[in-house]
C-alpha cells in the first residue's frame, strides 16, 4: 500500500474556503492564486470578475469592498 503524502492529505479535506477559492477561480475564469491574492487584497478583480463574484456569494456588488489594502 503506498503512503499518503501530506499534499494528497490536504486536497481530500472538505474545506469551505478551499471549495469557495475554487468555486470563484472557477467562476471568473481565473487562478486559484489570483483568488487568494483578492482575498489578502494584494490585487483587485476586474470589474467583470466582480460581478461574478458577487453573483457567486449571493449579494450586490456594491456591498463588496474590492479595495486593494494600502
Amino acid at each position: 500500500m503506498d503512503k499518503l503524502t501530506l499534499k494528497d492529505y490536504y486536497d481530500s479535506l472538505s474545506d469551505p474556503q478551499k471549495e469557495l477559492r475554487e468555486k470563484l477561480a472557477r467562476g471568473c475564469k481565473t487562478s486559484s492564486s489570483a483568488v487568494y491574492r483578492w482575498l489578502k487584497r494584494e490585487t483587485s478583480p476586474t470589474a467583470l470578475q466582480r460581478e461574478k463574484i458577487a453573483e457567486i456569494i449571493g449579494v450586490s456588488e456594491n456591498q463588496i469592498d474590492f479595495s486593494k489594502k494600502n
